[in-house]
């Protein structure tokens, strides 16, 4: 069994860097989830070994080594899991966790409010990952690679518009592009115009109001676990 100490050590490393060097299997995992995330995948109707399954699904996924996080983060993830399939029933819980864990890995990454990164995605798309716009935006956040190519590249790699429809590939971008907004116009709202393109009060509200939402409910879960 591994220490405690190790297991917090080894828990920040993996969530700021986001390097994934360990295999998420039952005989490490199980025994390291909060108790909401077997809360939340129950109201789904799913268990601790399908995350971890899910993890080694996808290379590089988000999930990998959720097991690994700290308690807070893991429960952050379970809310917005539930939150994020709450506000779109269609998707799969794979596809929930999958988003959800990538939101939490990006707002560690990029330093973007976790509230503010899913509010965005929540207007943007209602998380959808197929979503696509007359004007090219693809994916959970409408990031429009053609405007965004060389920046995403520079970052991610070769960034294609298939890969955007990747939710996690989509999180990630868009936090990226939002984590950069935030640094230049030093305010929310003149970030959320520039991620946006142009401004529009309403859109500030719009994202301002899933905001609420959200931050309620990651509290309101975080209490009752």
């Amino acid at each position: 069994m591994l220490s405690m100490k190790f297991k917090t050590r080894l828990a920040a490393i993996l969530l700021m860097t986001g390097s994934f060097l360990f295999p998420a299997r039952t005989g490490w995992g199980l025994d390291f989830f909060d108790p909401a995330i077997p809360g939340a995948l129950g109201k789904m109707g799913c268990s601790a070994s399908d995350l971890l399954r899910w993890g080694d699904e996808v290379p590089g996924s988000c999930l990998f080594t959720l097991w690994a996080w700290p308690a807070a983060r893991q429960k952050e993830a379970a809310a917005l899991a539930l939150h994020i399939r709450s506000v779109n029933p269609g998707l799969t819980p794979r596809a929930s966790w999958r988003m959800a864990g990538a939101f939490v890995v990006a707002s560690m990454r990029f330093g973007v409010p976790l509230d503010l990164a899913a509010a965005v995605a929540q207007a943007e798309s209602g998380f959808n990952p197929a979503a696509k716009s007359r004007a090219g935006a693809t994916g959970v956040m409408q990031v429009r690679p053609d405007v965004h190519r060389d920046l995403l590249a520079f970052r991610f790699g070769a960034v294609e518009p298939w890969s955007l429809v990747d939710p996690e590939k989509a999180i990630l971008a868009g936090c990226f592009l939002l984590a950069g907004y935030l640094r230049e116009e030093k305010t929310v709202e003149r970030a959320l115009s520039r991620y946006l393109g142009a401004p529009d009060p309403l859109y500030f509200e719009r994202v301002s109001r899933y905001r609420t939402e959200i931050t309620i409910f990651l509290r309101a879960w975080s209490r009752y676990f």
